[in-house]
């Protein structure tokens, strides 16, 4: 019982790290299961919910849903691009995107500024209205 216990504070402590340093940058948290919210198939993990300044690590799975980053100054980074796939359409509104490690295996629509996605397998098409963007 006393396990259990210690474990349960262990665990919110660290999520209340994970919340307070999300905002700073440097700071990422990893996403291990099915986390936030967002469109998700049954039994694929959600996408996380994503702040300014923030590192992403996705696990090994398919991701299967659109994703939409608002967000600036967001770093997605995947196992590898047969091991971590979104299945479906990532949009770009944020500046300063940075996504690599994982397949794309729908289309990619950027209307910010600055976006990296060389890192990143796109399967569709590329659509770019900002400026200074890499793919």
């Amino acid at each position: 019982m006393k396990a259990t216990k210690y474990a349960c504070v262990a665990a919110i402590i660290t999520i209340l790290l994970a919340l307070l340093l999300g905002g700073c940058a440097g700071a990422y948290v990893a996403v291990r299961g099915p986390a936030s919210r967002g469109p998700s198939a049954k039994g694929s993990p959600r996408f996380p919910l994503i702040g300014n300044n923030a590192t992403v690590r996705l696990q090994t799975a398919d991701y299967i849903g659109d994703l939409t980053i608002s967000a600036n100054n967001v770093t997605i980074i995947g196992r590898g691009p047969e091991l971590t796939r979104i299945r479906g359409n990532v949009t770009i509104t944020g500046n300063k995107c940075t996504m690599r490690q994982l397949t794309i295996a729908g289309s990619a629509f950027i209307s910010g500024n600055n976006a990296d996605l060389r890192g990143a397998r796109i399967q569709g098409v590329v659509r770019s209205t900002g400026n200074n963007n890499h793919w």
